[in-house]
């Protein structure tokens, strides 16, 4: 399924925050799913045009092996 179609949700959350009720496990899907779209956008962005913040998560991930 198409990972920005799992957190629409969360974006009605934002200006309805009451009317969302999560757990653990539907919190680390989410966030799973944010990786992938994230993996995905930072790979359209020529190396030297990517953020710090990229650099540094990469490096920190390709230690962990």
């Amino acid at each position: 399924m198409d990972p920005c179609a799992n957190l629409n949700i969360y974006s009605n959350a934002t200006r309805y925050p009451n009317e969302l009720e999560t757990d653990e496990t539907a919190t680390k899907t989410a966030l799973e799913k944010a990786k992938i779209i994230y993996d995905f956008c930072l790979s359209k962005i020529p190396e030297e045009s990517k953020p710090e913040v990229g650099r540094k998560r990469r490096q920190a991930l390709s230690r962990k092996g």
